[in-house]
């Protein structure tokens, strides 16, 4: 199952980044308002899209990210009392 979760990201990365790319060359590249404004709504739509699959990620993965929040924050705590002593 991680795995699988892994290719997701992956895929969702390449998926963004590349829409990210395309908005710049078509901001950079358009002398056009609309075109500029198509590319806007694209990249809004993107952004929409990839918070939805975190947001997605997330929630199936809910226990891992509780422990992992919870070992980060022993970790920073055993850190910053080493630092006091």
């Amino acid at each position: 199952m991680a795995i699988g979760n892994q290719k997701k990201i992956s895929e969702a990365k390449d998926e963004s980044n590349n829409l990210l790319i395309n908005v710049i060359r078509t901001i950079a590249t358009s002398a056009s308002d609309d075109q500029r404004e198509l590319a806007r709504e694209r990249l809004q739509t993107g952004y929409q899209d990839s918070g939805k699959v975190i947001d997605r990620l997330l929630t199936e993965q809910e226990e891992d990210v509780k422990t992992s929040v919870e070992s980060f924050r022993d970790v920073a705590r055993n850190i910053r009392g080493m630092l006091a002593a």
